[in-house]
This record gives C-alpha cells, sequence and structure tokens, in this order.
C-alpha cells in the first residue's frame, strides 16, 4: 500500500562507505569498527527503490560516510531513482566529477561540490593530499558541459579560523565559472554531534543561555539510511554505533512511513521540545549559538548574486 511522504522529507542516503579522501574534519576518523567499509549491495538497492516507490514524492540527497561517485553502480541507481517521483541530489568531492559524470546533467535536481578548503595549502594541510587543483579543474569543466542547465551545483566552503582569511580570494577567483543559479556557500564549521574537536579548528561559541535550548529541526522531516538500510533520525548518525537512540529501525521490515512518523521517531522528538537531549545533541554545533567572528574574516557578511547570476550564501 502506498503511504506518501511530501517534498518537505527529505531522506539521506549512503551507497558507500569507501572514500577517495581524507579530510581531518569527516567522523570517518571515529567510528572505528562500528562501520564495514564497502558498498551497498544490490539485494539492498532493490528494497530501498520499493521502499522510495511506496513514499515518493520526497526529496532525497545521495551522501554519507563515502564518495557516491567510488560506487561502479551509482549512475544506474540514479537513474532508476529519478523514474520515481523524487527529488534527487547528491554531494561529492569532485576528485571524480569528469567526463563520465555527465551522465548527472539534467538527471540529478541538484548537486553540493564539498571544497570545504579555498586554498591548496589548507587543502593538503586537512585533506592529506594535493588534490585541490584537481577538484577546481574537474569544476570547471564540469559547468562548461553543464552550463545552466540542471543540475544546481553548489561550491561549499568551510568557514573556520584558518580558512576565513582566504575566502573573499577564492570566491573572487572562482564565482565566475558558475552559472545562473549556481551558487557558492559559507557554511561554519559543523562537529557531527561532538565527535570532531571544534577548538581544534579555532572555532569558539558563545555560551548557550541555560533558558534557550535550539531544537534540531532535521529531527522534524529527516531520515539518514546507511547503506546496511539502517534508518537514524539524524543527519549524522552515520557515524553513531547501531544501538544509538536515534536508530528508528530498517528498511528491510519497515516503510519509510513508518519509520519517519512511528512512536519512536515521535518520543525523540518530544524529548527535544521538553528540552531533554542525547549526549551528542548536547554538544552538537547544530543546538548551539553561531561561532563568534573568526580573525583575519575578509568575506562578505551578507548574501547576494556574483556578476554571472551565481549566488553567494551564507549558512
Amino acid at each position: 500500500m502506498k503511504s506518501s511522504l511530501n517534498t518537505d522529507h527529505w531522506i539521506q542516503q549512503e551507497v558507500t562507505t569507501l572514500c577517495n579522501s581524507n579530510c581531518g574534519f569527516c567522523p570517518r576518523h571515529t567510528v572505528g569498527s562500528r562501520r564495514t567499509l564497502g558498498h551497498i549491495t544490490p539485494e539492498m538497492v532493490e528494497i530501498l527503490l520499493e521502499r522510495y516507490a511506496e513514499a515518493a514524492p520526497f526529496s532525497l540527497n545521495i551522501s554519507g560516510l563515502g564518495e557516491p561517485l567510488m560506487w561502479p553502480g551509482i549512475y544506474d541507481f540514479i537513474d532508476r531513482v529519478k523514474e520515481l517521483d523524487i527529488t534527487l541530489s547528491m554531494n561529492t568531492n569532485a576528485l571524480l566529477l569528469t567526463e563520465e559524470s555527465s551522465r548527472l546533467i539534467d538527471v540529478l535536481d541538484s548537486l553540493q561540490v564539498n571544497i570545504s578548503l579555498p586554498t591548496s595549502s589548507l587543502y593538503r594541510a586537512y585533506k592529506g593530499h594535493d588534490g585541490f587543483d584537481v577538484e577546481m579543474e574537474n569544476l570547471r569543466s564540469w559547468y562548461l558541459r553543464k552550463g545552466c542547465r540542471k543540475p544546481v551545483t553548489d561550491m561549499r566552503l568551510l568557514r573556520f579560523d584558518q580558512t576565513a582569511p582566504h575566502l573573499k580570494a577564492f570566491i573572487m577567483k572562482y564565482s565566475a565559472i558558475l552559472h545562473h543559479g549556481d551558487a557558492i556557500k559559507i557554511s561554519d564549521f559543523g562537529n557531527w554531534g561532538g565527535l570532531i574537536n571544534e577548538s581544534f579548528f579555532g572555532v569558539e561559541r558563545p555560551e548557550t543561555p541555560g533558558n534557550i535550548k535550539l531544537i534540531c529541526g532535521n529531527l522534524t522531516n529527516h531520515l539518514t539510511i546507511t547503506k546496511e538500510g539502517n534508518a537514524f533520525a539524524c543527519c549524522y548518525s552515520i557515524a553513531f554505533p547501531e544501538d544509538h537512540p536515534f536508530k528508528l529501525g530498517n528498511v528491510k521490515d519497515r516503510s519509510l512511513h513508518q519509520l519517519l512518523h512511528g512512536r519512536k521517531h515521535e518520543e525523540l522528538l518530544q524529548l527535544q521540545k521538553d528540552g531533554v537531549y542525547v549526549n551528542e545533541c548536547n554538544q552538537c554545533s547544530n543546538t548551539k549559538l553561531k561561532p563568534k567572528p573568526y580573525s583575519g574574516d575578509e568575506t562578505p557578511l551578507h548574501n547576494g548574486l556574483t556578476s554571472a547570476g551565481a549566488r553567494l550564501i551564507f549558512e
């Protein structure tokens, strides 16, 4: 029986835990034996497609602990998902955004490219390899091939003490390669539920007053599904253990509607409304105030448009 969600609901789908980068701000370094390395199985793909068909329309984002373009089945999977009434996006680091990736043009609705770092030296320091020039050249070629067609393609940069002085120069240099509707997004550092030490990156947050509790909006309309089919209520939960309180069940035996509107999910929502947080929520950047200003930050503090009509967004 069809039990639809709606386009306000979004599902984060992991298809692989393998990655071709080594980002120091990624929780991959913290999971240890909690997650196995590898790709989603063909059997799980069929289960997911059946669950998607039951629940459509909704929004699906392909991301997770790994780089989606490392999974050999990614293009066929995307083609099959787009046969359903689903708004489809994907995250990538652009290292594999090569000529073959042209298959994504006019198929994906949006693409987020996690450049993260605005210079080659910072890239090398925090990702452990010399991939900055490869990523940027792949992006130049991608924007040329894509033109103004879908997917809307956003470059995402992280803003912390070491990157802040270099963001304006990056924007000035690379915004011209974007097209109308594309964006450069500047995001504050996310600490993955406290798994990543923000202070190591120079992030300092004001103390949240005791009478203020910031509710994480992702709990109201979001699921994260791992490559094994485990469904969690938190977008950071791909790094959490399987017995974590945010685990809602598995798609093998529950529909997306049951997972998102079941008793366990409603109980988690009520706990946050009552100001009762699990440990990761207490430490999470999503439930804390915005960081204090960064030293040497010369970027404009407002959203706007570039000369090519691309967007500049501060999140």
